[in-house]
């Protein structure tokens, strides 16, 4: 066991923050660029979708690189989303699903908006 420890410029790897839109509550709004999807991760081999986030839909202040974890309706409305997608999810909250008697879903509403076609072919400067 090494006693190296580096500086606080370092991030473990594996170790990435992650929208906690339940303790935001219902109504809690992401707003972020997609990156790219990470798959089979954690205990539960889950996907886990890792954007750019930024302050407001304006897309103007970017703060960290944070991901959210896929269910089975964020995976439905993620599926096609290309790097560089601008995203807003909205957190509906807890929601009993009309389906599965007695069960209950985390419902989000997801809108997203393609990349300008310069960053998409590499020219936005």
């Amino acid at each position: 066991m090494s006693n190296y420890t580096p500086d606080s410029s370092f991030q473990k790897a594996g170790v990435g923050k992650t929208w906690d839109y339940k303790s935001e509550g219902k109504g809690a709004v992401f707003f972020g660029i997609f990156k790219y999807k990470e798959e089979n991760v954690g205990p539960n081999d889950s996907n886990r979708y890792i954007f750019t986030q930024y302050s407001s839909d304006k897309f103007d202040n970017s703060l960290e690189e944070m991901g959210i974890w896929g269910n089975t309706l964020l995976d439905t409305r993620f599926k096609n989303f290309k790097s560089n997608e601008q995203v807003i999810v909205i957190y509906l909250g807890q929601e009993k699903s009309e389906k599965r008697k007695g069960a209950v879903y985390h419902n989000f509403e997801v809108y997203h908006r393609p990349a300008p076609m310069e960053e998409i072919n590499g020219t936005d400067k």
